[in-house]
């Protein structure tokens, strides 16, 4: 990876952060700083891995927002499992290509979480391979 991809990763971070503390509406599950940090590490990897760049504050504040209420999600489970999210989302994201929106990418993994896979991530990410995954 050259410097300006790896720049160009990174410069959004301050404003994600951001937006991941700001507080969310009330019941809503939230996370501390270093939860917060160790996510945006898990998006460069994520990123790096899948050959992606995002820019603005990208994905992970809705993504956090999305699953802030999620029945199968506690504080302990939170931000754990946000970075699974996070990662199975940039790995749908390469996937998709551009035939999709990351606001569909995002709307698929919720209603399918909270729906048939009752939190179940690797049914989760068994229907998102299917449904994301392009013909080689």
């Amino acid at each position: 990876m050259n410097g300006i991809t790896g720049w160009r990763m990174q410069a959004n971070e301050p404003q994600c952060l951001s937006a991941l503390l700001t507080q969310p509406e009330e019941g809503a599950l939230v996370l501390t700083r270093a939860q917060a940090l160790q996510l945006l590490e898990t998006r460069r990897e994520a990123l790096r891995r899948e050959g992606l760049v995002e820019w603005g504050e990208g994905i992970l504040p809705q993504l956090a927002k999305q699953f802030a209420h999620s029945a199968y999600l506690d504080r302990q489970t939170y931000a754990e499992s946000l970075e699974r999210l996070a990662a199975l989302f940039y790995h749908c994201r390469a996937q998709a290509g551009e035939w999709v929106t990351d606001e569909h990418i995002l709307e698929f993994l919720s209603t399918r979480f909270e729906g048939v896979c009752g939190g179940d991530f690797e049914r989760l990410e068994e229907l998102a391979q299917e449904r994301f995954c392009r013909e080689g």
